[in-house]
């Protein structure tokens, strides 16, 4: 009965994770965190070779739950990225703005910072501000469908497995939504559009991209936290405060009279409240935590 209980909730967990991983703004790592699984997570895909017998279970049913959240949630971003675009972006950006606090605070403040602490800001915004310069040049944010992504060629099939390999860093880095980085770069469009329509060819080589990607990555996400963490959570705030730049152009786009700018002001302050509350859920679970007796000490 306990395992079976366990099984149950680790899917549920797995299911929030799969729809905050989809919705532009928020980070679905910042979930696990919150639920308490994000270390014991990241620590058994790095080591998948030696402990899959021993977790199998648990991946197995955090990994079907992921799957079931992000198939929910594309179905409900397919209609409101075509439907009510302008309140999906501002909704978006009051999600990353309630993020940025945390960041702050995880990377230690902005004081007495060093040069691999400079560089690793510079980088983060630096590639939110590519980001950005692309979407202004091409209007990638609206532009692309999934018929035009699949006309591509080869790029299609490259296209579709950087989407995947996206969604995975997505997944292990707190912090990172990879929809934002897709929303931005005009990826997100084709991605939920093909899910909803359960395109074969996209759900196959996103999949190979996000399973490589967890691969490949979880290591050295699992090597960057434990030896540089403070420059990582740096580099993860530089690209959270670019990505709200990318988001906003998008939005204010959209917004062509006194209505749409109330829509865009009380979605915003939704989706602000929602990650603050998240965030706020995220801190008391990790206090309760480190209060524990048997609690480990610091890394």
């Amino acid at each position: 009965m306990k395992s079976g209980l366990s099984a149950a909730k680790n899917f549920i967990v797995g299911a929030l994770v799969g729809i905050t991983s989809m919705l532009p703004g928020i980070s679905g790592a910042v979930l696990a965190v919150c639920f308490g699984m994000y270390e014991r997570l990241i620590g058994d895909i790095a080591h998948l070779r030696r402990v899959w017998r021993k977790e199998f279970l648990f991946l197995a049913m955090v990994g079907l739950g992921i799957l079931a959240g992000m198939f929910l949630a594309a179905f409900a971003l397919d209609f409101l990225l075509e439907k009510h675009r302008l309140i999906a972006i501002f909704l978006s950006a009051g999600l990353i703005v309630g993020q940025t606090p945390m960041l702050y605070r995880r990377s230690g403040t902005l004081g007495n910072m060093g040069s691999s602490n400079w560089a690793a800001l510079v980088i983060g915004a630096g590639i939110a501000v590519v980001f950005l310069i692309l979407n202004i040049n091409s209007n990638a944010g609206s532009a692309m469908s999934v018929d035009e992504l699949m006309s591509k060629g080869l790029m299609s099939y490259l296209y579709m497995i950087f989407i995947g390999l996206i969604l995975a860093i997505a997944k292990l880095i707190p912090g990172i939504s990879g929809a934002t980085v897709l929303l931005a770069i005009g990826l997100m469009d084709p991605l939920t559009s093909g899910m909803t329509h359960f395109d074969m060819k996209l759900l196959m080589c996103v999949g190979f991209g996000l399973i490589v990607g967890m691969l490949i990555f979880s290591k050295a996400v699992d090597h960057a936290l434990k030896n540089w963490n403070r420059s990582t959570y740096i580099l993860i705030l530089g690209l959270t405060v670019g990505s709200t730049a990318i988001i906003l152009y998008d939005g204010a786009v959209l917004v062509s009279g006194a209505a749409d700018a109330a829509t865009a002001a009380v979605t915003f302050a939704i989706g602000l409240i929602a990650s603050l509350l998240m965030v706020w859920i995220g801190d008391r679970t990790a206090e309760r935590k480190d209060s524990r007796p048997d609690a480990g000490g610091p890394e």
